[in-house]
């Protein structure tokens, strides 16, 4: 039997659902939940006690990291590093989840005037972990990462740069797509992009050509208008998302309205396409006036100022052995704690010992796609 792939994502069907999601996600500090998922630590933790953690509670640590569960909150940005270059791959995985929550919830507050609820003097420091651990072996990392970086800071050449050159050499279908959702998230434009999402649309990967043909519908790049008609037969793909990035050009896609409505005459044509296509048809032919294109989020910078001097006290963690693979970290004297001695790996009382269950880097992805449909919305 065959099944058409004409159909609407379950996901986006759900609004009340994505309003929830998207309010939890833009909180600073999510709470990860699931089934066999860690308990958060009972009472304050030092970061001298966090090196002294064992792999199972480091891991339930990192589940549910925040600032007010240190004892010293200023060791928040500084333990997330020590985390993205854990020698243990879940440890890693949630660290790389939980920064990449938390720049999205500090873009969020900064970009409404608030204060922002951390000091974020070391955040140029974890910028350069993240840059240093954007090759992690993990795939779960490295999608998590790459969403860090691009909202880290404001658009810049240096990032662009860094998420393109990651995007040529991936080899992971799913993470490929997302290292361009992250710089289109994060605001960024260029001509540069315009040329990955473009030649996106020709991948080999069924799933890169639908998440492709969503990202140009707000992006735009004129040379990827061409091939969003040639992927109207592309029986393999959800076509809906082609659909609906051809509808968002308006009248510069008038030319492809014959192939619109021989694709709507088709009776082999099912699920919701027929529908997106008389809504597309409609939009070429009767364009409503539109407010110049515009991200729908535009990353700011989060540090005003330099790095404000450790207050006494106040030292940063050492890193653990990075994974293989990991450029290894250069220590200063502000940062270390103990680097001559490892830590011992003995058990500590401060976490219950369950294992978290942290979810595909899609989840972390889809919830930042989520916060910047409701911002948008609002605006």
């Amino acid at each position: 039997m065959l099944i058409s792939r004409d159909v609407t994502p379950i996901a986006l069907q759900s609004s009340a659902t994505m309003r929830e999601t998207a309010l939890a996600m833009a909180a600073l500090m999510v709470t990860l939940t699931a089934s066999g998922g860690a308990t958060p630590i009972k009472k304050p933790i030092s970061a001298e006690e966090v090196l002294r953690l064992d792999d199972e509670n480091r891991r339930a640590l990192y589940a549910t990291l925040r600032p007010e569960q240190l004892i010293n909150p200023r060791d928040y940005l500084a333990l997330l590093e020590q985390g993205l270059r854990d020698a243990d791959t879940v440890v890693r995985r949630n660290a790389a989840g939980q920064t990449a929550m938390a720049l999205v919830g500090l873009q969020r507050l900064k970009r409404e005037g608030n204060t922002l609820p951390i000091d974020v003097s070391r955040l140029p420091a974890l910028q350069d972990t993240l840059r240093q651990v954007l090759n992690d072996p993990d795939a779960q990392v490295r999608g998590a990462i790459s969403s860090a970086l691009a909202f880290s800071d404001v658009a810049n050449a240096e990032i662009e740069t860094l998420l393109l050159e990651q995007w040529r050499r991936e080899g992971n279908a799913e993470l490929r797509v997302a290292n361009l959702k992250a710089l289109v998230d994060a605001g960024y434009r260029s001509d540069r992009l315009n040329n990955a999402l473009v030649s996106s649309l020709s991948d080999g990967e069924r799933r890169v050509r639908e998440q492709a043909s969503r990202l140009t519908a707000e992006v735009k790049p004129p040379a990827a208008l061409p091939k969003l008609a040639a992927l109207l037969a592309d029986k393999e793909m959800a076509r809906d998302f082609v659909v609906d990035a051809i509808a968002s050009y308006g009248p510069e896609a008038g030319v492809y309205l014959p192939t619109l409505e021989k694709l709507l005459g088709d009776p082999s044509v099912g699920g919701t396409l027929p529908e997106r296509l008389r809504r597309a048809i409609e939009a070429i032919r009767n364009p409503q006036p539109q407010a110049a294109a515009a991200p729908k989020v535009k990353a700011v910078a989060l540090a005003d100022a330099p790095p404000a001097p450790p207050q006494p006290g106040a030292a940063a963690p050492v890193a653990t052995t990075p994974p293989p693979a990991t450029p290894a970290p250069t220590a200063s004297p502000a940062a270390s704690l103990s680097p001559a001695t490892p830590a011992p790996q003995t058990p500590a009382p401060v976490v219950e010992r369950k294992a978290p269950v942290w979810p595909w880097v899609a989840g972390i992805i889809a919830l930042i796609a989520i916060v910047s449909l409701i911002l948008k919305r609002r605006a």
